[in-house]
């Protein structure tokens, strides 16, 4: 018993000291520059306004960093383009030739909030503009705030104001109700244009074109 408890306590400081070893791997200078901020302010101020400020200073690079993870994963693909085929998603491979051409897909991995909507309205001004089909892809959107609303708005807006046709696929719970509660979706996304599948919308878009 006592051997398993060591045991035990042995593997507990290992993973420890692994997740230091990687925090610090690719943290150390967001670590070193607060720690740096407490040991000033400490000196200078006093021991209660130093863990406030790097309380503040911490939070905010954890943001920053969260940020850049999420936005590295937010893609947008011209199909029909042979520089911009790297980050097609497997569902997407077996799409026509003949729709391939009529349509633009974005990809939003993870929360649309307001540290990464610069990126997603980066992607929004790289669609071409002889668009005609837009599609974004909300599987993995969990979480939605009121600058990831609005910049969805925005989007959908400028985009239909082109005469562009807006879908989105697999919208999940909490983003579908914060859409809904400004009419983005019937009002300028259609009923008919949400879809719980990407392949339902690519069934639905491929329908239309053939009409």
């Amino acid at each position: 018993m006592l051997v398993l408890l060591l045991h035990t306590m042995l593997l507990q400081r290992l993973l420890q000291n692994l997740y230091l070893f990687y925090f610090l791997k690719f943290h150390y200078f967001e670590f070193v520059f607060v720690l740096v901020i407490v040991f000033v302010v400490t000196v200078f101020v006093d021991l209660l306004t130093a863990v406030a400020i790097g309380m503040i200073a911490a939070c905010v690079l954890f943001m920053k960093s969260y940020s850049d993870i999420v936005e590295s994963h937010y893609h947008g693909t011209d199909l029909n383009s042979d520089t911009d085929q790297n980050n097609v998603w497997k569902d997407e491979e077996s799409i026509p030739e003949q729709v391939r051409k009529k349509i633009y897909i974005i990809r939003i991995d993870g929360p649309l909030f307001f540290g990464s909507v610069t990126k997603f309205n980066d992607l929004v001004k790289d669609i071409p503009a002889d668009a005609e089909n837009v599609i974004i892809r909300m599987k993995l959107v969990e979480f939605m705030d009121q600058s990831g609303l609005y910049a969805l708005e925005t989007a959908a807006t400028d985009l239909t104001s082109r005469g562009v046709n807006v879908y989105l696929t697999h919208i999940r719970t909490q983003p579908r109700q914060y859409a809904e509660s400004i009419r983005l979706i019937p009002g300028l996304v259609p009923e008919e244009n949400v879809f719980p599948q990407f392949r339902d919308c690519m069934k639905s878009i491929q329908e239309k074109l053939n009409h």
